[in-house]
């Protein structure tokens, strides 16, 4: 006893090995899933011992204090077969979202000093708490702040279970819920206020939101991700049209919806643009390329926009009525007169042979510049310098015009990405270098 407090600092096993114990706990109940239950007979005292994935989004092994109360019921465990089995006994099998219900593994727990959980509760069980079955295809509504019916409480804590490998499990908060998307699982509110508190997500069919900004890439650089340091890159991207620089990593589990070219992410360069759904941490969770900077003079993008809106837009039934009032639209300059800009082009869908826009202080504005030795990219001025109107032929001297992609929703700009080296316009159209992508087309396009 170091402080004469009548409790125990250290204890001295037979061999000399000096243990500290565990910090004193904090008495306050931590919230966890379930993930496996195991009767351990390799320590002294064989005991129960339980795979969490707790809320604070750590993957962790816990013993079972041999007097745990369960349910308010202390159930003791002198060996295997006795009461602690008849409650814990059922989750010895991993859990699977196929056959096993993700409520009935949602738990309150407390530790001990010495690390044991000493009382636990099954939440579907507790008078205080309410829980709900989220059926297949319902749909997130941030606007309302709902998923379906169900209002979500702004700290929503989310237990994405939809990964077929449990150990891949993670916990995240409600930006792993994207605008439209269609999800399935259950929810709980731990306190009986309208408001739901945690989300046990084991399907996702997430869409991209039709009302977002593009993503446009500045750097890309290779990495390394999580405990097991696997392989992945980041990038630092603007969108919105600001200036500040963000961050997004792709690994293995980031899913591209536009090809069935996995890792496509690894092609990505500066002025890259694609959407791309990006959880708290920074982690891509599914990603489209639009379209990659393409040859030596930088002057345009490599990608077909034909029917791209399917592919991004129209992922599941809940978001392809939206999918419609979305446009890529790439062409070249034709006129700018004041805030009204003039598009040209006549080839396939690609382009807009004298469409009218409106470029005001609304859109995300970027230039794709090459006036300097190292090319970067502009932010704020879509019309920077080298970019300029159509000029016609004259003798020998050809056509030129400065390439533009679009997006455009409800008939309004909302990003506008141009290039500032002239391209040269070959029988009134440009050369734009388009090669068709092969798009992904698998069944549903179950993004999960």
């Amino acid at each position: 006893d170091m402080d004469n407090d009548g409790k125990m600092d250290y204890f001295v096993v037979l061999y000399g090995e000096l243990l500290i114990p565990n910090e004193e706990p904090s008495g306050e109940s931590e919230y966890g899933f379930i993930i496996k239950s195991h009767w351990n007979t390799t320590s002294f005292e064989p005991n129960y011992q339980l795979m969490v994935l707790t809320a604070d989004e750590d993957i962790k092994i816990f013993d079972v204090d041999t007097t745990c109360e369960i349910d308010d019921v202390e159930y003791a465990s002198t060996g295997y077969g006795t009461s602690q089995y008849s409650v814990l006994s059922s989750l010895e099998t991993k859990f699977d979202k196929c056959y096993h219900n993700a409520s009935d593994r949602f738990v309150s727990y407390s530790v001990n000093k010495n690390g044991e959980i000493d009382k636990m509760h099954f939440v579907k069980n507790m008078a205080t708490a309410d829980g709900y079955s989220v059926s297949y295809n319902t749909e997130y509504l941030p606007d309302a702040g709902k998923l379906g019916s169900r209002l979500l409480d702004d700290d929503l804590v989310v237990f994405d279970l939809k990964n077929a490998d449990i150990n891949k499990a993670k916990v995240s908060d409600i930006s792993a819920l994207v605008k439209r998307g269609a999800y399935e699982g259950h929810l709980f509110d731990i306190d009986k206020d309208g408001k739901m508190d945690f989300f046990f997500m084991t399907e996702g069919y997430a869409s991209f939101d039709p009302e977002a900004n593009l993503l446009v890439v500045d750097s890309v650089t290779k990495t390394t991700y999580g405990e097991d340091a696997e392989e992945a890159v980041m990038i630092k991207y603007y969108t919105e049209g600001t200036n500040e620089l963000l961050q997004a990593v792709f690994t293995e589990d980031s899913v591209n919806v536009l090809s069935a070219t996995v890792d496509a992410y690894k092609n990505l360069a500066k002025g890259s643009v694609l959407v791309a759904n990006v959880d708290k941490n920074g982690l891509v969770s599914m990603y489209g390329v639009i379209a990659n900077v393409y040859g030596s003079t930088y002057g345009g993008l490599y990608g077909s926009l034909n029917n791209l809106t399917v592919y991004i837009y129209g992922t599941n039934e809940v978001s392809t009525r939206k999918q419609d009032k979305t446009e890529f639209i790439y062409g070249y300059i034709s006129d700018i007169k004041g805030k009204r800009l003039t598009l040209g082009g006549t080839v396939a869908n690609d382009f807009a042979d004298g469409r009218d826009f409106v470029i005001d202080s609304t859109v995300a504005q970027y230039c794709y510049s090459t006036e300097t030795p190292k090319a970067n990219i502009v932010v704020g001025d879509y019309a920077a310098k080298g970019v300029d109107v159509f000029t016609a032929a004259v003798g020998t001297t050809p056509a030129k015009a400065n390439l533009v992609l679009l997006k455009v929703y409800d008939d309004e700009v909302t990003d506008i990405i141009s290039f500032s080296n002239r391209e040269v316009l070959a029988n009134g159209a440009a050369d734009l270098g388009i090669i068709a992508q092969t798009h992904y087309t698998g069944p549903g396009l179950d993004l999960n």
